[in-house]
């Protein structure tokens, strides 16, 4: 099992994950960008062009609050390989205030994690973040778990 530092050391520098949320007798899983701010996971409905207005993982996450997110490292090197799997609850921040502090520090924090903020609003037009609650973890490494520990301490 990795320790809480080493799951917070892998989400805070890692770039993107799946999000998998649970629809009416299916599963659905989309990638997403993430951030962690005070042991909360936030993702938001950014300004990137989107297929629908509303948008799957919220319609999703307002049914069943239930989630499941992994972060995961692929290479040809199978040494390589490792995977950390994230479980909770979440839910859909509406219509946030780009004022309040805590918004503002998980905006920043997007901000600094995704240089392309710079050119696509972290907020779009829903200004809607999910809030995921880590209530468990799973993680495997090729080389094992201390390996995967040491590679991000």
């Amino acid at each position: 099992m990795l320790t809480q530092q080493a799951v917070h050391n892998i989400l805070e520098s890692w770039p993107v994950a799946v999000l998998s949320t649970y629809g009416e007798g299916v599963i659905d899983s989309v990638p997403v960008v993430f951030v962690l701010v005070d042991g909360m996971l936030y993702s938001p409905v950014d300004g990137k062009p989107k297929s629908h207005r509303q948008l799957q993982r919220v319609k999703n996450l307002r049914r069943d609050s239930r989630y499941t997110l992994l972060v995961q490292h692929y290479d040809e090197d199978w040494p390589e390989l490792w995977w950390l799997r994230l479980s909770g609850e979440g839910s859909v921040l509406d219509n946030v205030d780009e004022d309040s502090e805590q918004v503002r520090s998980i905006m920043t924090a997007l901000a600094d994690k995704y240089p392309q903020y710079g050119q696509t609003p972290v907020m779009g037009e829903s200004r809607q973040l999910l809030r995921l609650s880590i209530d468990g973890s799973r993680a495997w490494a090729y080389q094992g778990l201390d390996w995967l520990a040491d590679r991000f301490r």
